[in-house]
């Protein structure tokens, strides 16, 4: 899972932080029953977030859809490079699990989303308490996108001389700087309640294999969620 996870740091769009891989599921049934207990991440109930970010003619892009107050995410990363393919890597949170699969690809991983951690890290509960306990620090206010963030300054997991800021609304991340430079930046914010179809989707050809499970592939079949 950390793999996966830097792999969305490298593209500069999730900051550092951290799935337990051990809390995977291991379910190989063809159904999966939810298992949902999380609590509400985010502070507002549905809507869309992009987010975009270019370098050395490297152009990544992140959209966020949610729903159920980020309990459901439907997040996709497309990484485009001059001469090459580039590459789209989409991720679904549902009923307190994470799909993680490359678009094209007939396989992926699926990881329980861990809630029982007092680290913001591992959570993404940005509060000024949790901040504070990890060694950080609420350093402001600032508007982006016209919403009022909260700005923190939180110690960076790649270089402890780096300095890490990080801008949050209704524990939405917005912006992040590292040493002032933006890696994350939100362009475009919308508030809404209905999404293309296939939204929230986990394909039914892509075989989930548990990330405690080495042998164990997860087919899921559920019944959807659109909207």
């Amino acid at each position: 899972m950390k793999k996966i996870l830097l792999l969305l740091v490298a593209a500069m769009f999730i900051i550092s932080c951290d799935l337990e891989n051990n809390n995977g599921s291991s379910s190989k049934t063809k159904t999966e029953k939810s298992t949902d207990k999380t609590t509400n991440l985010y502070g507002i109930k549905s809507g869309y977030i992009e987010y975009q970010k270019s370098v050395n003619k490297m152009t990544a892009s992140n959209k966020v859809y949610f729903k159920d107050y980020g309990k459901t995410l439907d997040i996709l990363l497309k990484i485009e490079i001059p001469g090459s393919s580039g590459m789209e890597t989409r991720m679904v949170l549902r009923n307190g699990y994470f799909y993680e699969y490359q678009n094209g690809q007939n396989s992926g991983m699926k990881f329980k989303y861990n809630t029982d951690s007092s680290d913001y890290r591992q959570t993404y509960r940005f509060t000024e308490e949790a901040v504070k306990k990890n060694g950080g620090k609420k350093l402001s206010s600032q508007k982006i996108l016209d919403r009022e963030c909260d700005v923190f300054e939180i110690p960076s997991d790649f270089n402890s001389k780096s300095v890490t800021k990080i801008w949050v609304w209704k524990n939405i991340v917005m912006k992040i700087t590292e040493d002032d430079t933006i890696v994350l930046e939100a362009v475009k914010f919308e508030d809404k309640s209905d999404f293309p179809q296939g939204t929230f989707e986990v394909p039914e050809n892509v075989k989930f294999k548990s990330s405690e499970d080495e042998n164990g592939d997860a087919d899921f079949n559920d019944d959807g969620a659109v909207g």
